[in-house]
Parts: C-alpha cells; sequence; structure tokens
C-alpha cells in the first residue's frame, strides 16, 4: 500500500555554520495521518541518497536540493511511499 504525501527538507544549521550542515527530512501524507518522525542527514550526500531512496530523483530531486542550499528549507510534493520505505526510512 502507497501513501501519498509531501517531504520536507530543513536545514538545521545557520548558513554561516561551517559545512556539512545538518537536515532534517520528514514526510507528512496528505488527508489523514500523522507527520513521520524526522531523520536528520549530515551532509547533502546523505540528504541526496535519502531522496534517492523515497524515488526522487533527476530535475525534482536538483531543484529540491538547491533550494534547499539557498533557501534552508524545501517541500517536495505527490511522492508516494510504500510501507517498507516509510518503515525502513522512519524507523
Amino acid at each position: 500500500m502507497e501513501t501519498v504525501g509531501t517531504i520536507h527538507v530543513l536545514r538545521l544549521d545557520r548558513p554561516t555554520d561551517p559545512q556539512p550542515w545538518t537536515y532534517d527530512v520528514t514526510f507528512a501524507p496528505s488527508g489523514k495521518g500523522a507527520f513521520l518522525t524526522p531523520r536528520t542527514c549530515v551532509g547533502l550526500p546523505a540528504l541526496e541518497h535519502v531522496l534517492k531512496d523515497v524515488g526522487i530523483v533527476g530535475h525534482r530531486r536538483d531543484a529540491a536540493l538547491e533550494e534547499v542550499r539557498k533557501d534552508g528549507r524545501s517541500s517536495i510534493p505527490h511522492v508516494r511511499l510504500t510501507e517498507n520505505q516509510r518503515r525502513e526510512l522512519w524507523l
């Protein structure tokens, strides 16, 4: 069974802090359901890996990463996660 929702990425560090920065990634199901506990990633390579694991690749991933670099946050709507993906990534 798949759940559709939005992935939210938030940089936890200030832009002036030394890199690698730390990011929280969470999934908010559309409609009913609660946010999953944020998953913490250290550095852009780890963030890229998480996005790839949930099927966000190519232009969608690149745009999200650019937005995070520039603004410190990004939201990626219409993401479909299987029960296994949710369990593996957020437990």
